[in-house]
């Protein structure tokens, strides 16, 4: 269960230099219980801050494709920033309905199950030593840890992070912009459109990529989300 992410990646998301956390032992927790509830409450504020500065983006995008082009320096110079970061280039100044596909959350309830899958409720050696939760992968060597198991002629790590903030903020944006995850967006775009809200639940159903199990990951993950009651 691993998604495929760039070294840039990691080093454009990443923040400066932290004050090293300790992530918690939930498995010494009294019960399965106590431990869902423990994992759920270390990580979700890191996700909801994550989330918060996406949507900061996206209404600060809608607010510039509502004025139809009139735009002063500040605005262009936010634009740039947005396109280099979610589409790799600048100077398209058609491509701000394709931002605004790219530039939005991820729902708690999937990024909550898909960490505690990933990880095994926090209790793998990469979330416990790098901060990675979500089983993600780099390609230059020395970037992570180098997985045991790894096939020969494999030459992807399993990416190391600076903080839990970093590796969350490395998985959201990572579904925003892997081409992988283009149905992901479609269906959660879609959803916009239709006012409909986010349900994590609905949107697994696009990343059958995400695993090598494909559907029986998402079959997976869903009952995972309404096994612990979070939509």
């Amino acid at each position: 269960m691993q998604t495929y992410l760039l070294l840039a990646c990691l080093l454009v998301m990443g923040g400066l230099l932290t004050t090293p956390q300790v992530v918690p032992t939930f498995s010494s927790a009294a019960t399965t219980a106590k431990k869902k509830t423990d994992f759920f409450a270390y990580l979700r504020p890191h996700i909801d801050r994550v989330n918060a500065t996406v949507l900061e983006d996206r209404e600060q995008l809608q607010q510039l494709i509502a004025k139809q082009g009139d735009l002063n320096f500040l605005d262009q110079f936010f634009l740039r920033r947005l396109r280099l970061l979610y589409l790799g280039r600048d100077g398209d100044p058609e491509d701000l309905q394709a931002l605004l596909k790219k530039i939005d959350v991820i729902p708690s309830a999937l990024a909550l199950i898909q960490a505690a899958k990933e990880s095994g409720w926090g209790a793998s050696r990469f979330a416990r030593d790098g901060y990675n939760f979500f089983g993600q992968q780099c390609f230059i060597q020395g970037c992570g840890f180098t997985p045991k198991r790894r096939a020969q002629g494999r030459r992807h790590e399993v990416a190391k992070f600076r903080s839990t903030e970093d590796a969350v903020r490395a998985y959201v944006h990572n579904l925003n912009t892997h081409p992988r995850y283009q149905g992901f967006r479609a269906q959660r775009a879609a959803m916009r459109s239709a006012g409909q809200p986010l349900k994590g639940g609905q949107l697994a159903a696009s990343l059958g990529s995400y695993s090598e199990r494909g559907d029986a990951y998402i079959a997976e993950i869903q009952a995972m989300i309404r096994n612990n009651d979070l939509e």
